[in-house]
Formats: C-alpha cells, sequence, structure tokens
C-alpha cells in the first residue's frame, strides 16, 4: 500500500509518496478543480482537485481541519497554536508578576500598620485628656 501525503506549496501541491519512513521522495503533480458532480465531496468548506497524473480526487481543507475529505476538527493548528501558546505563556507571566508585587506591597503595608509586640501587650490606653 503506497501513502500520499499532501503539502501546500505556492505554485501546487507536492507529494510525499513512499513505504513508511525509508524511501520517501517528493513528486509534483498537475491538478485541477473537480467537476461539478464533486461538489460536496469534501467536507467543511475544503476544496474538492482532481489530481491528473493519477486520476484521484483529493481535499484541499480549510485552517483548522485535516483527513482525506476534511472531516476531522484539527484541535491545534501549526502556526495559529503555537501563536496562542505564546500569548498564554505571556499573559501567565503577567499574572506572576502582578501577584507577586501585590503580595510585597501587602507585606509592606502590613509590616507599617501593624502593631509592635510591645504595644500589643500593653494593650490600648485610649486617647488620654489633659
Amino acid at each position: 500500500m503506497q501513502v500520499l501525503l499532501l503539502r501546500k506549496v505556492s505554485n501546487g501541491l507536492l507529494f510525499v509518496s513512499g513505504q513508511g519512513e525509508k524511501q520517501q521522495h517528493v513528486v509534483k503533480r498537475s491538478m485541477q478543480i473537480c467537476e461539478s458532480g464533486y461538489d460536496h465531496y469534501c467536507l467543511n468548506n475544503g476544496q474538492c482537485i482532481l489530481l491528473v497524473d493519477v486520476n484521484e480526487h483529493h481535499c484541499k481543507c480549510e485552517t483548522g481541519f485535516i483527513g482525506s475529505r476534511c472531516e476531522k476538527l484539527e484541535l491545534v493548528s501549526g502556526a495559529e497554536g503555537e501563536k496562542q501558546i505564546i500569548i498564554i505563556t505571556f499573559f501567565v507571566i503577567l499574572l506572576i508578576i502582578g501577584l507577586a508585587g501585590a503580595l510585597y506591597f501587602f507585606c509592606r503595608w502590613y509590616k507599617k500598620n501593624s502593631f509592635h509586640p510591645q504595644l500589643r501587650w500593653q494593650g490600648y490606653k485610649g486617647v488620654q485628656m489633659a
């Protein structure tokens, strides 16, 4: 059984074919849009393409979908997933810095406004009248 893997390039599609990981090679195929009978061949707004050399129909999937007919949802897609991870990491670091700053200022405030241990044992004497 020969496995074909679609790869997008600017001027067409490249297929990586071969058996397993040992003998892969890249072949450029000529393609065209499928005829009207295949309008609903691809799911989730995928575009049907006909590989002229081998007379096979394949789908060019929209971002976020994968599979031979674009039937599977890709939970994390390449560059977008990396962007999301970077943004989330940035905000988590910002949150940690903010919490550390708030803790620092709370500790300073608490030390400044707390009673000294000697005054605590003496008790509150109130306001003395002259």
